[in-house]
Order: structure tokens, then C-alpha cells, then sequence
């Protein structure tokens, strides 16, 4: 695994993402959040990409990551069983406009989509980006 201590951003593009730490909740300014840690293949190797998620934002994840929607927007979660579960997601890079980072560029989590939902495109893209000599790409 690489550890870039450098501050780059996590590149953009088409990503598996593997939950690879159990999310923890966090209080931002009152809200509540859950930081969410996950590993991806890049073309440098298995990269580490962390995001916060508002609560409110959760629920595509969820569902991606398949865990049971009990009535609209109220999951069935554990957070030690998201480990090791996996989606495909879009990285966009989004410059911030407000607050004491506005002006700096981040990296977003967008487009989340189950493993067995990937589309044409998605699969196009991972094929792309697979490392030399790296066929058995798991889908």
C-alpha cells in the first residue's frame, strides 16, 4: 500500500473502493457524520481514500454497499459488518467556495454504485486504469 504524505489529492476517476476500516461516527459543528475509510487500485498502486459523510448523505452508500433499508432512509447497519464490502464510484475533484478552505481543491466520493450494477461505462473505465499485467480485474 502507498502512503502519500505529500498531501496530493486521491486522483479522479472510476474506482472500486473496498471498505478496508470500520466507519466511526464524528460531530461536525452539531451534525452528525461518519468518517468512512476505503482502499482502491490505482495506476500507483492500492491507494488509501478517506471521505466524511454527512448523515443525511449516507444513504447511497448504504444501499451500495447493501446494507437492508428497514423504511426510506433508516438502514439496518452495523459498522464493523461494512468491512470488506466494496462499490465502484466516481472521484471528482470540487473546489470548495465556502468557509476557511474555500479556494482548496478536494476529492468526492460521486455516483456510488453496488458491484453487481456497474455499468458498461464503469467497467470501460477500471479495465482502463488496471495495472500491467492485471487481467483478472474482479467483475
Amino acid at each position: 500500500m502507498m502512503l502519500d504524505t505529500n498531501g496530493e489529492i486521491f486522483p479522479q476517476g472510476c474506482f472500486t473502493f473496498r471498505v478496508s476500516d470500520v466507519p466511526t461516527p464524528e460531530d461536525v459543528k452539531g451534525y452528525s457524520a461518519w468518517r468512512w475509510t476505503f482502499e482502491a487500485e490505482t495506476s500507483d498502486g492500492v491507494r488509501t481514500y478517506s471521505e466524511r459523510f454527512m448523515v443525511w448523505t449516507l444513504a447511497p452508500l448504504l444501499r451500495a454497499l447493501g446494507f437492508k433499508e428497514l423504511t426510506p432512509g433508516k438502514f439496518d447497519f452495523e459498522a464493523t459488518e461494512a468491512m470488506g464490502r466494496s462499490v465502484v464510484a466516481e472521484i471528482k475533484h470540487v473546489t470548495l467556495d465556502k468557509g476557511a478552505s474555500a479556494g482548496k481543491t478536494v476529492a468526492r466520493m460521486m455516483d456510488i454504485q453496488p458491484m453487481s450494477k456497474m455499468s458498461k461505462e464503469n467497467k470501460a473505465a477500471l479495465a482502463a486504469q488496471a495495472p500491467a499485467g492485471d487481467e483478472d480485474i474482479p467483475f
